[in-house]
């Protein structure tokens, strides 16, 4: 219910970034030259700016809709908020199927942080007749 609430903070803009939908701040420890990942990859504390990862970790708890090349002529589209970045992966997280992406830095191509409301953006069920789909 906590990682709830969080989320919801982050959509109400009242949560900074910096912390994740657990609560706890994302931070390194300046002593250590990597941090060992739950994953069990090492990941330098800080990322080296201009880099992809990089810049995917300033829109951290951010809205956006990724598409990412498969192939050599598809393109795939996934949207949530940025939950985490690694070096080579980063994870949406997806609020209308209350589910974690994750998603290949390698393969995307574009990134559209859209404005306003991000539920304007967001598919909605078939019943639903404010959605962006069906407005003429």
């Amino acid at each position: 219910m906590e990682r709830e609430d969080n989320l919801n903070n982050i959509l109400n803009g009242q949560m900074s970034s910096s912390s994740g939908l657990d609560g706890k701040m994302n931070s390194t420890n300046t002593n250590q030259t990597t941090i060992m990942e739950g994953d069990g990859s090492n990941i330098p504390p800080e990322f080296t700016a201009g880099t992809a990862p990089s810049i995917l970790n300033t829109i951290k708890g951010e809205f956006c809709i990724c598409e990412f090349l498969i192939g050599s002529d598809t393109l795939v589209s996934k949207q949530g908020i940025m939950y985490s970045v690694g070096l080579s992966y980063f994870t949406l997280y997806n609020v209308e199927n209350n589910e974690y992406i994750i998603c290949d830095i390698y393969s995307v191509k574009f990134i559209t942080l859209p404005r306003g409301n991000m539920r304007d953006y967001m598919p909605s069920s078939p019943n639903n007749n404010n959605s962006r789909r069906n407005r003429r």
